[in-house]
């Protein structure tokens, strides 16, 4: 998804409110009040503009999830578009991160598939992002016992400020984190917006060889 660095939305700069909602599963008026340095009143109210823009769902527990709208602005680019060849070239270290990823026996979750999908599956020469939907899975080990004290610990470790959905949802989080460091260019989505788009994509992860 590409912005126009010159529009707003709900009476905010698209770049940020694309920060604000980036790398993001949920908010709170908390994150919007640091991320944006405004009054509580100001961030919950921005917060119910999103939930009518479809950007975020009704809160639970004053916390709003984000939605298949809301991750596409999140990832959202201002970028010149990259060569095709790039864009293979970060592919291929999508691939090797996530073999890095499921070698981590300390995380409670391991990748199990990878799909790419839009203008990488194309005839294009350049693009604007590479889509990858990435579905991870509960290790074996952690199907039982030992999930929630595991990602808590990790949470505690990594001296991160999360909330408590963050924190059960640690190796989800730090997946991601690891997947997409330093690779402008990249967007990461959730299975089912391939669902939601009525695409398939290509499996690209677990590979053939």
């Amino acid at each position: 998804m590409k912005l126009d660095p010159n529009e707003e939305i709900a009476g905010y700069k698209a770049r940020a409110i694309r920060d604000l909602l980036k790398g993001k599963d949920w908010l709170d008026a908390e994150d919007v009040q640091r991320a944006l340095r405004c009054g509580v009143s100001e961030a919950k109210l921005l917060l119910s503009r999103l939930v009518e823009l479809g950007k975020l769902k009704a809160p639970v527990n004053g916390s709003y999830e984000m939605t298949l709208d809301g991750h596409q602005l999140g990832g959202a680019s201002f970028r010149q578009r990259m060569p095709r060849a790039r864009a293979a070239a970060m592919l291929d270290e999508v691939l090797r991160r996530a073999a890095d990823v499921n070698a981590r026996v300390d995380l409670t979750d391991r990748i199990s598939e990878i799909r790419v999908f839009g203008s990488y599956l194309t005839d294009a020469a350049d693009l604007g992002d590479l889509d990858i939907a990435v579905t991870t899975e509960r290790r074996p080990e952690y199907k039982d016992h030992g999930f929630v004290e595991a990602n808590q610990a990790l949470a505690d470790a990594s001296g991160r400020r999360l909330n408590y959905v963050q924190r059960l949802g640690f190796s989800e989080l730090e997946i991601k984190r690891l997947l997409k460091a330093k690779l402008p260019g990249l967007s990461l989505h959730e299975p089912d917006e391939l669902v939601a788009l009525g695409v398939e994509g290509r499996v690209v992860f677990p590979t053939s060889e």
